[in-house]
């Protein structure tokens, strides 16, 4: 016992005298530096829609879980509330968060979800128009400074347009389950792209995505705006459909 304890003392005494330090120092760590440039803690939790930036101001949309939504425009270097619109759900509930429910095209930023949709300047958070489309959809889009939504019901689908500078609404065509669905499949119009024709006629192109109740009919048709009536119309182009626009490159149309 004597010896295992002076063996034990012999050991440590190097540890002593020198402080026990290993052979390569750890470095102590230094805090990286963070990245964030800034933080705007939102006051809405829920669902938001797109950001978009306008000169120097990110816009977004946020819906709170007592379903008041609200678009705020932050500054892009200091994240500065610059303007924040008024409850835009009004006791309705309003959501537009999906990825065709809202578009900015200049100043003015386009919001809808079901039947309600909003346009409001980015410059100044001012609502510029508002409607109320019965049985509305929430797609839309922008084409040459016209809004286009749909209605959708079991036994109709209606596209209509908007002037984006006035809200001026008008209908351009119904398509009816009787007439087009041939009874059987409910219409559901998607999202046209435009087409130019060698003769100069303005054509909105899209499909429908029609549903009888345990399957899907994909419709494709074009309606020519310049004439004011249906160029054309092919039925059962697939038994599936996709709910995303068209895109048209060399006079080809791709769905």
């Amino acid at each position: 016992m004597k010896y295992m304890i002076q063996i034990v003392i012999f050991l440590l005494l190097p540890c002593f005298f020198s402080g026990c330090q290993p052979e390569h120092p750890i470095e102590p760590s230094v805090p990286a530096s963070s990245a964030v440039v800034w933080k705007w803690e939102r006051e809405y939790k829920s669902l938001a829609s797109n950001n978009y930036i306008y000169r120097n101001l990110l816009i977004q949309g946020t819906n709170s879980v007592n379903e008041e939504f609200r678009v705020v425009a932050l500054t892009l270097d200091s994240g500065k509330v610059v303007w924040k619109t008024e409850n835009l759900s009004q006791g309705q509930y309003f959501n537009p968060f999906d990825v065709e429910d809202t578009y900015l095209s200049g100043n003015k930023l386009i919001l809808s979800h079901g039947s309600k949709a909003y346009v409001i300047d980015v410059e100044t958070g001012q609502i510029l128009w508002q409607d109320i489309l019965s049985k509305g959809y929430s797609n839309i889009c922008v084409i040459d400074n016209h809004v286009y939504k749909t209605t959708q019901t079991s036994q109709y689908s209606e596209l209509y347009r908007y002037n984006l500078y006035t809200g001026q609404r008008e209908l351009l065509f119904t398509l009816t389950k009787a007439e087009y669905g041939d009874g059987r499949y409910e219409p559901d119009i998607l999202m046209p792209v435009k087409w130019v024709d060698p003769n100069g006629n303005e054509l909105l192109i899209m499909h429908s995505r029609g549903w009888n109740g345990n399957r899907y009919r994909m419709d494709i048709m074009a309606w020519n705006l310049t004439a004011d009536s249906m160029e054309w119309y092919r039925k059962s182009l697939a038994d599936w459909a996709s709910s995303s626009r068209p895109v048209i490159e060399d006079n080809r149309v791709y769905f």
